[in-house]
């Protein structure tokens, strides 16, 4: 990938992704024109630079699938889309080799049937996190509900993306972002600068950190996110035998989220899931019990807050 004005491009403007008026299709950053052969080599030589090398042993594609699949786009020398995004990634796949690990994103939400086949690993699925602040948070969890249900630990790549990590952003918008991207197997990244943030964010991360033991099954027993808004109020993960989370002590983890500005009660009933009566419970962050009404767990949820609770076996 070249940046439209970055040296490759100045030194080699004819090897631009170009449309059918022969201008530069550089809304984004461009694919270099796979159909020319001198691009070719260009790329394979910064991959090789890459996984032989520097000795990296993943990769990940972001934002590719939009130029390689832009209505106005013109391969000068032949070809499709699909065959030069076949041939792209059979490349990386290639120069990873059969251990390396490789991830496509912006590719699952775009419905594209072609990746499956062209070896990566896991995909991308959400909506870019930006800048951090609330509104793209609930704007990145509303795409990967239908995924987050998916089981294994290899298919889906969830774009969390960041878990929030700027000093200035509140704690209960923070840990709520964090939240979300445990449950649903998110990738979790630390944007801003770490060494600003306070002891009780460092804690918050070590704590995920503790848990990247994700895969097994998720269940959204909120029916309503599946009809409307898809921001779903309950998750619940059983932790799969053999996990380290499972080796804890802990079968099951539940979130509650409140995706308002407002206060909310939430309640979810847990007879479903076969647990003890009443069932032990312990708050994720604090470490603190939390008491069941009978089957039935009640919380009142802060404006953006949530509850994350552990199942104890």
């Amino acid at each position: 990938l070249v940046i439209r004005d970055g040296p490759p491009a100045a030194a080699h403007p004819e090897w631009l992704l170009r449309d059918r008026e022969v201008r530069r299709v550089d809304e984004q950053n461009g694919d270099g024109g796979a159909a020319i052969p001198q691009v070719r080599e260009f790329i394979s030589r910064c991959v090789a630079t890459i996984a032989a090398d520097w000795g990296f042993e993943g990769i990940k594609l972001d934002f590719i699938t939009y130029m390689f699949d832009h209505p106005e786009a013109v391969f000068r020398n032949g070809g499709t889309n699909v065959a030069w995004k076949h041939w792209l990634l059979s490349m990386v796949r290639e120069a990873l080799g059969p251990h390396g690990y490789f991830v496509h994103g912006v590719g699952a939400p775009m419905g594209d049937p072609f990746l499956a086949i062209d070896g990566c690993n896991a995909f991308g699925v959400g909506y870019d996190i930006g800048s951090g602040e609330w509104p793209f948070h609930v704007r990145n969890c509303a795409w990967v509900l239908p995924a987050a249900l998916a089981v294994g630990r290899a298919t889906w790549f969830l774009h969390a993306d960041s878990c929030m990590g700027r000093p200035e952003i509140p704690e209960t918008e923070r840990r709520s972002r964090c939240a979300f991207a445990y449950m649903t197997g998110g990738v979790l990244e630390f944007s801003g600068p770490v060494e600003t943030m306070d002891p009780r964010a460092i804690e918050d991360y070590r704590l995920l950190s503790a848990r990247c033991d994700q895969g097994a099954e998720l269940l959204c027993p909120d029916e309503a996110a599946f009809y409307g808004l898809p921001l779903p109020t309950i998750l619940i993960r059983r932790h799969s035998a053999g996990s380290r989370t499972r080796r804890l002590g802990i079968s099951h983890t539940i979130g509650l989220f409140n995706w308002w500005d407002a206060p909310q009660a939430t309640a979810v009933s847990l007879a479903p899931l076969g647990l003890g009566q009443p069932p032990r419970l312990r708050d994720f962050w604090s470490g603190g019990d939390v008491e069941a009404t009978g089957d039935a767990l009640v919380r009142l949820l802060p404006p953006r807050g949530h509850a994350l609770l552990d199942v104890l076996a």
